[in-house]
């Protein structure tokens, strides 16, 4: 309620007390149990809570489109808290190493149990089922985005930590990672999918480097893979490809790729500054090295050069890159262009992949040994080297897992 003085004077209920008002569905001695165990506060005097400055917002300026049943969020809090103070137990004892804390896999084992007890606990003391979960996390993730469409920027950030704690709260219980959970979402509400997946970093980078590689496979298709069925990128291909260096604890990939494709202006300004686009290339290359070498134990301590002429060495087009290898050697821009407009290099196919191997070595070398300063390298040509350094790891990817 509101006091004479306009002030908020709702309070919430300690978690005990919140699971009394509901009859039916408190077991006290299970309640104390989770006391003694140091997993839940019994608080005699009430509180204020965090949320509840969303429901001061929406007082003081009318209730948005989204409309919030605030009464969710006493469950919630108390998950939070219970995750909060299950962490912090469970890191307590755990000694640094290299000024990191990491659990071994018994400890981890036993940690994620709790969780999933505590995360049941709460669920039957609160009556939660799935439809409710994401009924909530669409209020959420609606209000979400209305903090930040009226630039409500630290609401907005007070809200992400909480839908984050839901998610983490709906893994635990209905199963499945952010990309089931966000899916689960999409399927309800259509765009609430893309709203999620941008809050999470690794799910946003993960997007954002699915469009940048299926715009290079396309591009690359219109000049010659329409030609050649055998080098046709799919979306399972590109899927495939993201999940390996994935799966191989490589996110330098995906967040390389990522760093290509930018969404309004502010992203554009920050991912297409002269270092984060050199930055980025640098890191594609690496994962290319990184790949061939994966596959080919031989290939440790090589250089980038010497895997392609190693691994390439038996391809239709490889005679013509050892004729013109000459011109990697001693890397510049113009250099560059000279292979772009080399007539022999021209040729369909052959030409096509020989030039698009020469193009990713020179620019690879050009870039590990100097900081190119140039403007034409960040113009044009840019587009071109990344362009060809993905056709390259198409190619050495359909290699391995051809049709």
């Amino acid at each position: 309620m509101i006091d004479r003085y306009g002030q908020l004077k709702i309070q919430t209920q300690p978690f005990a007390a919140y699971c009394n008002d509901l009859n039916s569905r408190t077991n006290q001695q299970e309640l104390k149990r989770l006391a003694d165990e140091g997993r839940l506060i019994l608080a005699n005097n009430p509180h204020y809570s965090y949320w509840q400055v969303h429901q001061l917002h929406a007082m003081k300026h009318g209730e948005f489109i989204i409309l919030i049943d605030f009464k969710q969020f006493q469950w919630l809090s108390a998950w939070v808290n219970l995750y909060d103070r299950e962490r912090r137990r469970t890191f307590a004892t755990v000694k640094e190493t290299d000024g990191v804390k990491i659990l071994s896999k018994s400890e981890h084992s036993s940690h994620e149990y709790r969780l999933h007890t505590i995360a049941e606990r709460l669920e039957r003391h609160c009556s939660l089922v799935g439809e409710g979960y994401y009924k909530f996390l669409h209020e959420l993730v609606g209000l979400h985005y209305e903090y930040q469409h009226y630039e409500r920027y630290k609401l907005a950030d007070a809200l992400g930590e909480d839908i984050f704690a839901l998610v983490d709260l709906m893994i635990l219980r209905l199963g499945g990672d952010w990309d089931t959970i966000s899916d689960g979402l999409g399927e309800r509400w259509a765009y609430d999918r893309h709203t999620l997946r941008n809050l999470n970093i690794a799910t946003q980078e993960w997007d954002d480097a699915l469009r940048a590689l299926r715009r290079s496979a396309s591009a690359c298709d219109s000049k010659l893979y329409g030609k050649d069925p055998l080098w046709v990128m799919r979306d399972d291909d590109i899927l495939m490809l993201l999940r390996f260096f994935q799966d191989k604890g490589m996110p330098l990939f995906a967040h390389a790729a990522a760093g290509m494709v930018a969404t309004g202006n502010k992203e554009y300004q920050a991912k297409f500054r002269r270092v984060t686009k050199y930055v980025n290339l640098v890191g594609v290359f690496v994962s290319i090295e990184y790949y061939l070498k994966d596959n080919h134990a031989k290939l440790s301590g090589f250089t980038l050069t010497q895997s392609i002429l190693t691994v390439m060495a038996g391809e239709t087009w490889f005679h013509l890159f050892e004729s013109k290898r000459n011109q990697v050697s001693h890397a510049t821009i113009d250099k560059l262009n000279d292979l772009l407009q080399d007539n022999d290099l021209l040729k369909p196919n052959e030409g096509y992949w020989a030039q698009t191997f020469l193009i990713l070595c020179l620019v690879r070398n050009l870039s590990a040994h100097n900081y190119p300063t140039e403007h034409r390298y960040y113009g044009n040509l840019f587009g071109i080297a990344l362009d060809r350094a993905l056709a390259a790891l198409f190619y050495i990817w359909k290699m391995h897992n051809p049709p």
